[in-house]
């Protein structure tokens, strides 16, 4: 576009263009994509700061929220179970868990109708929760 009478400022935003790419080595459309990588690398570690600051029961409900979001069921996304060590806990904590938590699933499965439901026909109970 050219400058005219009525809008002289035209002129220069081509050569204030010109000026950006030539002292970047860019073009604007790449400066664009860079800004928008920038910004979303800040906001991403901004949320990841903002939920490994809150309180554990936060972080369940938003990962509850995050499963029936993506199309889960409510009951089996209510089934979830989240773990979380802290820097407190120790190498045999860990080993603590893994050798008693299979049985304290089994024995919570046991008391889950939805669990008796997926064992008589797992085909039939995933076909159901769609």
């Amino acid at each position: 576009m050219q400058a005219t009478d009525a809008n002289p400022d035209k002129a220069g935003d081509s050569s204030a263009a010109a000026e950006v790419v030539q002292t970047t080595g860019m073009t604007p459309d790449e400066m664009i994509r860079t800004a928008h990588s920038q910004l979303d690398d800040e906001l991403g570690q901004d949320l990841l700061g903002r939920v490994t600051a809150a309180p554990p029961g936060f972080f369940e409900r938003l990962i509850i929220q995050l499963l029936i979001a993506m199309g889960y069921d409510h009951a089996l996304a209510q089934g979830s179970l989240i773990l979380t060590l802290g820097q407190e806990n120790t190498a045999e904590d860990v080993d603590y868990l893994l050798d008693h938590f299979p049985a304290i699933v089994d024995r919570l499965r046991g008391m889950s109708p939805l669990y008796a439901r997926y064992r008589k026909d797992p085909a039939g109970y995933e076909a159901s929760l769609k």
